[in-house]
């Protein structure tokens, strides 16, 4: 073996699995939270926002953007949506932090940082109110963390944004696994080269996660070493 053949070798063996996650999608139950609040300010202005209506529009882009795709499916004057824009924006963060984390996800981080696996998060959150979150989970571990831009309301992470992330944990996007809430955040994760786990929620466990390694619906618990597995290094004799 040549010596540039036993340095891959030894890089190989010493890279460290690292595990990334949607902060409030996959942590919190931050689907219902955004929808709640979207409903909540819809009903102020005396119409009805559906859980049909926003499945179908708000899932696979920010709210801003759904706004007018959602008012004009239930028939509704669009004037005075940038104001409801701005409502949302300041609303749902606020509602986020009342939430518990999902005890599942809690448990498989705490078990990852005790391990000392790296850990990520991409958050749609304002930087003040992701880092609540992250004390929320009480983990004793420092976690990256990437936040969308503000244009990009609580939309989902696009590649970029999971490369960004592999980048702050020192890692390669082929040492990570994304755990993901949604079908275009899962292939986002896939497009940037990471390994993608689905954990869908009422809103997004219809969707078609084809293409990731592993797939949890309504989880009770979820099994770390099955899941880091997906990044272990392949060594070869």
């Amino acid at each position: 073996m040549s010596t540039t053949q036993s340095k891959t070798a030894k890089d190989a063996k010493s890279a460290k699995p690292c595990l990334a996650l949607e902060l409030e999608t996959i942590a919190f139950n931050g689907s219902q939270v955004i929808y709640e609040a979207l409903a909540s300010i819809f009903k102020n202005r005396g119409f009805q926002l559906t859980p049909e209506i926003f499945t179908r529009f708000n899932l696979a882009r920010p709210t801003a953007r759904a706004l007018n795709r959602m008012l004009t499916a239930l028939a509704v004057n669009s004037s005075g949506i940038e104001a409801m824009s701005a409502e949302i924006a300041q609303l749902w963060p606020k509602k986020l932090a009342q939430t518990k984390p999902i005890p599942a996800v809690v448990k498989l981080l705490g078990d990852a940082a005790r391990q000392g696996i790296p850990l990520g998060a991409i958050t749609a959150c304002p930087a003040a109110p992701a880092q609540d979150l992250i004390k929320a989970l009480a983990l004793n571990a420092e976690v990256a963390l990437v936040n969308l831009p503000a244009a990009n309301g609580n939309g989902r992470p696009r590649p970029e944004a999971w490369t960004k992330l592999a980048h702050q944990m020192q890692a390669s996007p082929a040492q990570c696994v994304a755990l993901a809430n949604s079908a275009v955040t899962a292939q986002a994760a896939i497009m940037a080269g990471m390994h993608a786990v689905a954990i869908p929620d009422a809103f997004s466990v219809f969707q078609d996660f084809g293409g990731t390694d592993l797939l949890f619906e309504k989880p009770a618990s979820l099994p770390l070493v099955e899941i880091m597995a997906l990044a272990a290094p392949v060594t070869r004799a």
